[in-house]
């Protein structure tokens, strides 16, 4: 005898709880896909914000390793740095392309000016000048600046300012020793001799991938450095005095002029070598040398005494 096979099917609680079952399992594996591909996705706008980085960086090292140091710019001291602070950097720099105006600018000299403006964003701005010459490096301090002909984005995602970090650092060397600032006054600007740049990148500041930090250090190899100032001063005959400024030095091996001052009064021999008759009293002598980007230095001063016949020893 055949038995009857049972035909009974999924009753509609058990249907439920499957369906529910797989529903529960499907979110689950679709959540977990979406936060990979979230987190795919933010890493990609994190590496293509610090790749942007990175190139601003580099461009900024190569213009700075071209930096210019014009010698035709009369009585102004010629320097390529004109602004370094912490979030704002200008300098002049040798433009590649053959010069457009040979007597105006012969050196084809450019001018660049980075700076953290809002918004987390590195702005580079650009200033050329044609027949009229060097209009000056403009006086608005806002970043970026309409008074400038050009300005474009260098980096987006710039964290700096959250932090008040300084994005430009400035190594300087005075009397053999050095010291990092994050902001120079113009007068130091011949003691730089390297610029350092540290760029905070966070394309999501909200949620990971964490920040991440660009460093770069450039030492300014065509910076014009002050020269220095030495001379020895020794007795010939009777009040008469040998000078010679030749132990002066130019750091980029350039001529020097010399100007010797006699208790104060400058001489009108400007060789590196004078001789000098002093009459009997206190003397007192130093030298002043320049190079040829207008930059001076002043030596210690020496003393003498002299009588009718002899002075004494130079001191110190």
């Amino acid at each position: 005898m055949r038995s009857i096979r049972r035909e009974t099917g999924f009753s509609l609680v058990e249907l439920t709880l499957a369906m529910t079952l797989s529903l529960a399992l499907l979110g689950a594996a679709l959540a977990v896909f979406a936060n990979a591909e979230r987190g795919h996705r933010d890493n990609q706008r994190q590496n293509e914000a610090q790749d942007q980085v990175r190139f601003a960086t580099d461009t900024l090292a190569r213009r700075l390793r071209n930096l210019a140091s014009p010698t035709d710019a009369g009585a102004t001291p010629a320097q390529p740095l004109e602004r370094a602070n912490a979030t704002d950097l200008v300098f002049r720099t040798v433009n590649s392309a053959a010069s457009a105006n040979p007597v105006t600018n012969p050196q084809n000299i450019q001018r660049y000016r980075y700076c953290l403006g809002e918004n987390e964003t590195l702005w580079v701005q650009r200033q050329t000048w044609g027949a009229a010459g060097d209009p000056g490096m403009p006086a608005d301090p806002e970043c970026p600046s309409d008074a400038w002909p050009s300005k474009s984005v260098a980096a987006s995602s710039v964290t700096n300012e959250q932090g008040a970090r300084a994005v430009f650092t400035y190594e300087l060397s005075s009397d053999g020793s050095f010291s990092e600032q994050s902001n120079v006054a113009p007068a130091n600007f011949p003691s730089v001799v390297a610029i350092g740049t540290r760029l905070f990148v966070d394309a999501l500041p909200t949620r990971p991938p964490r920040e991440s930090t660009l460093t770069t250090r450039v030492f300014l190899r065509n910076q014009n450095r002050v020269p220095s100032a030495a001379f020895t001063a020794t007795l010939t005959t009777g009040t008469s005095v040998q000078l010679n400024g030749m132990d002066s030095d130019d750091p980029e091996g350039g001529r020097l002029s010399f100007a010797w001052y006699v208790d104060g009064v400058k001489l009108a021999n400007t060789s590196a070598t004078p001789i000098l008759t002093l009459t009997s009293g206190a003397h007192s002598v130093y030298l002043v040398v320049t190079d040829v980007g207008n930059l001076s230095a002043t030596s210690i001063t020496r003393t003498t005494t002299c009588s009718s016949s002899t002075c004494t020893p130079f001191s110190p």
